[in-house]
């Protein structure tokens, strides 16, 4: 009776859920209560269902199956309501559901279990408290970064930072997580310099963080026309274009007269087929304060153009 109850054979969840009412009455099995409850979650029964997979739970071995059970009958009911009021007030009980089950288990499947379902419901603490298990017990660096990403996706910093230590700044991602923390934490010093180590060591990212770069140096006060200047160099056609006029308007925005003119002196008379750029630069040699300056760029400049002799 018992193999025929836990199994397919009686296909009417009726009269199962019947004979399985009667029988556990008399025989409270693990096995027969695990059926009960699933076929009270097949009729839509969910309080039944879950009165009896709690049952389930004070048997030895079966507690974090009986949690899983109970997580799985929550669940159903949530997408089963239509009402927001009780739609939250159950995603509030599978939220504790599924800390009891990350809490209780050391199983790192469980655990991902954990984490995947706290991403499908939209409980990122959920899935946050998954991850760290799952990290600092597998030293796995894919799921340290899941917990940095969480963790500062979440504006929890103070996670974050010790697992984004565990990651250094070796790779492109580990050191873009830090900055990112250290960014969000207001340490423009250390951001700062983590971003300037990773630009040199990335030169793809240059163009993307560029902005980061200057605002970050006005910010902490910290001269950055060294590193433009070189980006300039390395760049060619409209980047480099680009990144010169950056520059300029840097230095004149730092106060910084020399660098200005000392990029504008060079880079005057480079592109004077392009109309635009080349009225920039003599506005900013204006700009600089030093009308002799800028007379002299605004000569050189017409000459390259044709429309001086001499």
């Amino acid at each position: 009776m018992k193999e025929i109850l836990s199994s397919d054979t009686i296909t009417n969840v009726d009269l199962r859920i019947k004979y399985l009412e009667r029988v556990t009455e008399f025989s409270k099995e693990p096995d027969l209560l695990r059926v009960l409850a699933e076929s009270y979650l097949m009729k839509g029964e969910y309080y039944k269902a879950i009165r009896v997979a709690e049952t389930l739970s004070n048997y030895k071995n079966k507690e974090i199956e009986a949690i899983m059970l109970i997580y799985r009958i929550k669940k159903t009911s949530f997408f089963a309501l239509k009402e927001d009021e009780e739609r939250r007030a159950v995603l509030s009980d599978i939220r504790k559901t599924l800390y009891t089950l990350a809490n209780k288990s050391e199983d790192i499947e469980i655990l991902k279990f954990v984490y995947r379902e706290g991403i499908s419901m939209n409980l990122p603490g959920v899935s946050l408290y998954a991850a760290q298990k799952i990290a600092k017990k597998t030293g796995d660096s894919n799921w340290v970064e899941k917990v940095v990403e969480l963790a500062v996706s979440m504006g929890e910093y103070s996670v974050a930072l010790p697992f984004i230590d565990i990651l250094g700044e070796e790779s492109k991602k580990g050191a873009l997580l830090k900055y990112r923390t250290l960014l969000e934490t207001e340490n423009y010093g250390e951001a700062l310099g983590v971003l300037t180590k990773l630009l040199q060591k990335y030169p793809d990212l240059r163009d993307k963080y560029i902005n980061d770069i200057l605002w970050l140096s006005v910010k902490v006060k910290r001269d950055v026309g060294f590193l433009l200047l070189s980006l300039i160099e390395e760049a060619r056609g409209e980047k480099r274009k680009a990144l010169i006029k950056l520059a300029v308007n840097y230095a004149l925005g730092r106060k910084n007269v020399n660098l200005a003119k000392r990029i504008i002196k060079k880079y005057a008379t480079a592109y004077v087929e392009d109309i635009e750029f080349t009225s920039f630069m003599v506005k900013s040699a204006l700009a600089t304060g030093d009308s002799a300056f800028a007379g002299n760029i605004a000569e050189k400049v017409a000459k390259k153009m044709g429309l001086l002799n001499g």
